[in-house]
């Protein structure tokens, strides 16, 4: 008996401590948001996405026609003065094309990350990223699954994470934030969404 009684709150504290981990009915539902993201074989977004690279701040819309096969288009919506400019993105190829036109703003992390990544970026991390973290929260007044992307590994203060918010009922993202070191360097918000087939 008194081994039970030594051993009691040893247990007690086994068992709180994993209760604190994830939201098991969110990550329920991001497991069946990446399901979703991973059988479709297109999708299209447009986002306005904000770059912050600490001493500026670039404010874009972009929308991406993704393909699993083949190529995918992004294309720069606003600001107009580089309205047109389109990046062709084929499995480890990029090209930007307009007039000579450049979206080079200059790199947001070590990785090279810039903001023509961001938006295919989400869409790798939505399909096949670490699941570090889910919960359930609201993203203005819709409800919504929040999940943080990216694998714990040395170095945390380079490391880059995402996090998305998807929309609870239809698993579409509502915004997103790709985070190095912990400080968030870009953000998204969706204004459209939709999966081909």
């Amino acid at each position: 008996m008194r081994r039970f009684l030594t051993c009691a709150p040893m247990i007690l504290l086994i068992l709180l401590l994993c209760a604190c981990g994830k939201d098991s009915k969110a990550e329920e539902r991001a497991l069946s948001i990446r399901a979703q993201m991973a059988g479709t074989s297109a999708m299209t977004m447009q986002a306005d996405v904000t770059a912050d690279y600490g001493d500026r701040v670039y404010a874009y819309t972009l929308k991406l026609d993704w393909k699993k096969e083949g190529q995918s288009v992004l294309a720069v919506l606003k600001p107009d003065n580089i309205k047109g400019v389109t990046a062709v993105l084929e499995e480890g190829k990029t090209k930007l094309s307009f007039e000579g036109a450049s979206l080079d703003t200059g790199e947001l992390s070590p990785d090279g990350l810039s903001p023509l990544d961001a938006l295919p970026a989400l869409i790798q991390n939505s399909r096949e990223g670490y699941i570090s973290d889910t919960a359930f929260s609201k993203c203005g007044d819709v409800p919504a699954v929040a999940v943080t992307y990216g694998a714990p590994q040395e170095g945390e203060d380079q490391m880059v994470t995402c996090r998305i918010w998807y929309r609870e009922d239809t698993g579409a993202p509502l915004q997103a934030e790709i985070l190095n070191g912990g400080k968030a360097v870009i953000h998204c918000a969706f204004t459209s969404f939709s999966l081909g087939s």
